[in-house]
């Protein structure tokens, strides 16, 4: 699966739907994306990680950047469709604690 980034609006808080490869190649993409979207002036954002089959430590590294930086600006990242493999990472690497894992019908709309 080629790999993309597509940008959504659910009232105030916007959704990064990533498809495939979350990794040193793409890792970039994802953070001028969330730079994007948090210098917009939203202060908490949504990724869809549904259609992600990859994720490395620098896909990590960037999702951590981006929750330090929602933070830093009284907001939060909400992590959508964290199933299989990237879910036993997030697991292992006890990261549930530091993200909101949820469903997209549970997000907030403002």
């Amino acid at each position: 699966m080629e790999f993309g980034i597509l940008q959504e609006q659910r009232g105030d808080l916007p959704i990064l739907r990533v498809r495939g490869e979350l990794d040193i190649y793409t890792a970039s993409r994802v953070k001028e994306a969330v730079l994007a979207v948090l210098n917009g002036g939203a202060t908490s954002l949504a990724i869809d990680l549904s259609a992600v089959q990859f994720l490395d430590s620098t896909g990590l590294q960037v999702l951590m950047s981006a929750k330090k930086r929602t933070a830093e600006l009284g907001g939060d990242v909400y992590l959508v469709g964290v199933g299989g493999q990237i879910r036993r990472v997030f697991t292992l690497l006890s990261l549930e604690r530091i993200f909101r894992l949820c469903r997209e019908a549970d997000l907030p709309s403002s």
